[in-house]
C-alpha cells in the first residue's frame, strides 16, 4: 500500500509551540520597541532641559557681569556693595541675588528661585520666569566673592542650580561669573 503525501497536517502540540515561540519573539521586540520610545522621551526632556538651563545661565551672567557698586543704597541694603543675597520669602538666604545693572541705567534687578522656576525681576516691573513650568528648578545658589569694597577681590559671582526633568534624573549646573569692570575705587 503506497502512503499519500498530498494530505499532510501540523499536530496540536507543534502548533502551540510555534504560536509560543512567535508570542515570545513579538513580545521582545514590542518591549524593546517601547524601551526606546521611553528613552527618546528622556533625551527630549534632557535637551530642553539643557537648552532652558543654558538661557537661564546665559541671561543671568550678561545682567551681572555688568553690575556696578551701588554707592548710595537705594538698591542693595548697604552702601558700597556690588551684589547681595537676599530671601525671597522661602527662609534659605541664598535663593536670591540683588544688583545694580549699570549697562541699563542703573537699574536695580534681581534673580531668585520661586515655585520651581528662576525668576527675573527688573526694578518696578513684575516679574518674569526665565524657566518654563515644565522643568522643576530644586536648587538655585549664588555664592558671593568680593562683593563688598573692604576685600581685595575682584567681584565674583558662582550661580549653582539643579533642574529635575519630569522623570528624568537631576542636572546640576554650575558657573562663575566675574564682574566686567574693575571693582576699583579711587
Amino acid at each position: 500500500m503506497l502512503k499519500d503525501n498530498s494530505k499532510k497536517a501540523f499536530t496540536l502540540v507543534e502548533l502551540l509551540v510555534v504560536c509560543g515561540i512567535f508570542s515570545t519573539i513579538v513580545i521582545v521586540i514590542v518591549s524593546i520597541f517601547v524601551s526606546l520610545i521611553q528613552l527618546q522621551k528622556n533625551i527630549l526632556l534632557t535637551k530642553k532641559a539643557l537648552g532652558e538651563a543654558n538661557y537661564a545661565l546665559e541671561f543671568m551672567s550678561r545682567g551681572l557681569r555688568m553690575a556696578q557698586k551701588d554707592t548710595t543704597p537705594d538698591c542693595l541694603n548697604q552702601a558700597g556693595l556690588n551684589y547681595e543675597n537676599f530671601d525671597p520669602g522661602d527662609g534659605n538666604i541664598r535663593h536670591g541675588i540683588r544688583f545694580k545693572n549699570g549697562n541699563e541705567g542703573g537699574e536695580c534687578q534681581e534673580f531668585y528661585l520661586e515655585n520651581g522656576q528662576i525668576m527675573f525681576k527688573r526694578e518696578n516691573q513684575d516679574p518674569q520666569p526665565l524657566t518654563s513650568p515644565q522643568l522643576n528648578i530644586t536648587r538655585l545658589q549664588f555664592i558671593l566673592k568680593g562683593a563688598s569694597q573692604e576685600d581685595t577681590l575682584q567681584p565674583l559671582v558662582t550661580i549653582a542650580f539643579t533642574i529635575q526633568p519630569k522623570g528624568c534624573q537631576p542636572l546640576n549646573f554650575q558657573t562663575s561669573i566675574s564682574q566686567r569692570n574693575l571693582d576699583v575705587v579711587y
